[in-house]
Formats: structure tokens, C-alpha cells, sequence
């Protein structure tokens, strides 16, 4: 009889538990409070992460926060940022850029492994007038310099060798609406509250009709005993 009991207020109990396991299952983020560097795996720095940015997390350990940002992967200092738990794509701050056309007469432009850096021969070369994709800045004292893309290939190329000069605006995240009215909801989540409502009251309803039959005792001959004749 127990057993009869217990699986409708499981059913009730799962019913009323399904937004909760959907939040759990959403992407934590880290918050950018303040300028923060991205490092990569041997702890040298790629990039600034801008303040008011969100990355996604997708690792830890006891010092750093392993973190994706405009699709590069690395780590930053855990005591930096603060966590979160948020409900929709964080914006990244990928652009395209172009070779400036001061610098029309050169055929391509090699990007370099270190800001400031030697150029190698074997680096990849951006075509003047190719589109590229900056990823980052890395400021020095001798000026900026932009971590960017170009196919498969990432490195540093100077700002002033670039088309425009980036400027990273602060991100403001629209804030999840937490009050919805009745006659706002989609007919698809009303036909399913509506559901959850029927079946709660069915099983209500079981739970009821099943005590009854277990308490309420039963008309009929009494039993007799031998010492009662």
C-alpha cells in the first residue's frame, strides 16, 4: 500500500522539481571585474579581459579558473573575477580589422608570436586588404598590440598597423525577466501549466480514494474467534 502512496507524490514532487534542474543545468560564468589578463597554459599572458565581460568556465583548479573567451581557451587568476550562473550567451568582443591603407604598398603583414616581437619567416602573413579578427589587446609601453586571427594562425600585430582602432564598450546583460502575467505566457507554457494542474489533481485524487479504502473498514460478516461461541 505504501508503494501505491509514495509513486503518485514522486510523480508530484518531479513535476514541481523541473524548472529547478533546468536552471542547474545552465553554464556558469565568470564575471570580469576589473581588466584581467588570459593566460595560457604555461601562465603567459594572451590578452586583457575587458571589465563587465562574462566567460563561459569550463574548468578549475586551486588557483586559476580555465575559461574560454572569443573562442580562445585559458586561464585567469580565480581571486580576479567573481562566478555566476547565467542564463544566455555571453558577448564576446570579436571584430574584423584590415591593414591600414597607409599600408598599401606592402604585400602582406606577418603576425608575431610576442608583442614587439622578431618577425619569423615561418609566421603567417595577413594580405593588405584581407579581413582578420581581433581577439584581444596586449597593452605595452610602446603602445598596443591586437592578439588576432588569420586562418589558423593567432599572434600579435601593432594597432597602428591596423584600419581603426578598437574600442571595447562595457557589456550590460539584459536581465532575466522574473515576474511573468498570466496573460503574457505563450499558449504553449499555458497548455502545460494547465496539464501539470490536471495531473496533480488526478493523483490527488488517487491518493484520496486509496486511504479511504484503507481506513474506512469494511461491511460484512464478522470475523469469529473460538472463544467467542
Amino acid at each position: 500500500m505504501k508503494r501505491y502512496v509514495f509513486l503518485p507524490l514522486l510523480l508530484i514532487l518531479f513535476l514541481f522539481s523541473e524548472r529547478g534542474v533546468c536552471y542547474a543545468q545552465d553554464t556558469p560564468y565568470v564575471v570580469i571585474d576589473k581588466d584581467v589578463w588570459l593566460l595560457d597554459e604555461d601562465g603567459e599572458r594572451l590578452f586583457l579581459l575587458p571589465e563587465t565581460y562574462y566567460a563561459p568556465l569550463v574548468g578549475i583548479d586551486e588557483t586559476y579558473y580555465a575559461v574560454t573567451f572569443n573562442g580562445i581557451a585559458g586561464k585567469i587568476q580565480k581571486s580576479s573575477v567573481s562566478v555566476t550562473g547565467y542564463h544566455q550567451e555571453a558577448t564576446g568582443t570579436a571584430q574584423t580589422l584590415r591593414i591600414s591603407e597607409k599600408y598599401s604598398s606592402f604585400t602582406a603583414l606577418r603576425i608575431r608570436s610576442a608583442p614587439g616581437g622578431p618577425i619569423e619567416e615561418d609566421a603567417p602573413a595577413v594580405p593588405v586588404g584581407e579581413p582578420f579578427t581581433y581577439l584581444g589587446v596586449y597593452p605595452t609601453a610602446e603602445g598596443d598590440w591586437y592578439y588576432v586571427c588569420y586562418g589558423d594562425g593567432y599572434g600579435y600585430v601593432s594597432a597602428d598597423f591596423c584600419d581603426k582602432k578598437i574600442e571595447v564598450q562595457p557589456f550590460i546583460p539584459e536581465e532575466k525577466q522574473t515576474e511573468e502575467k498570466a496573460d503574457e505566457l505563450p499558449d504553449e507554457k499555458k497548455e502545460d501549466d494547465l496539464l501539470k494542474v490536471l495531473v496533480i489533481a488526478g493523483v490527488a485524487v488517487t491518493i484520496v480514494v486509496l486511504l479511504l479504502v484503507v481506513l474506512i473498514p469494511r461491511k460484512g460478516k464478522k470475523t469469529r474467534y473460538y472463544y467467542e461461541s
